[in-house]
């Protein structure tokens, strides 16, 4: 590899990454909704509370789909030319499941055994 040479990746994969990493958000919100709406249909203490809370997460879903879909759309019409050194983008993302995923956009050779589903797991299934 030329030293020279800056790695780049087509932009249209970074934006199908992006798009995948925020409609798998929205999925997430969406059972978040189904979890909870258990809850409110039985009439719990609080439950204005919790149906004003599941109209949030709802909004929120709403708009992760259709930032999603955006997303989709652009890495579908970015041309071809479109490069973006990604070793940047790479670097600013914190959590290393996030980064393992984004990278697999780029590097899809990964190993797949290696993958996990997160650094930080608050609930037992």
């Amino acid at each position: 590899m030329n030293p020279d040479r800056i790695p780049t990746v087509p932009a249209s994969r970074i934006l199908a990454g992006l798009a995948a990493e925020i409609h798998g958000l929205a999925g997430q919100a969406d059972l978040l909704q189904e979890r909870l709406a258990p809850l409110i249909q039985a009439g719990t203490p609080k439950s204005h509370d919790l149906r004003q809370s599941l109209q949030s997460i709802d909004y929120v879903t709403q708009a992760l789909l259709i930032a999603g879909q955006v997303i989709e759309t652009l890495a579908q019409a970015s041309p071809k030319s479109w490069h973006i050194e990604h070793g940047p983008i790479m670097s600013r993302i914190s959590l290393s499941s996030l980064a393992r995923r984004f990278s697999e956009v780029v590097e899809p050779d990964l190993d797949v055994a290696s993958r996990h589903t997160g650094d930080c797991e608050l609930f037992d299934d």
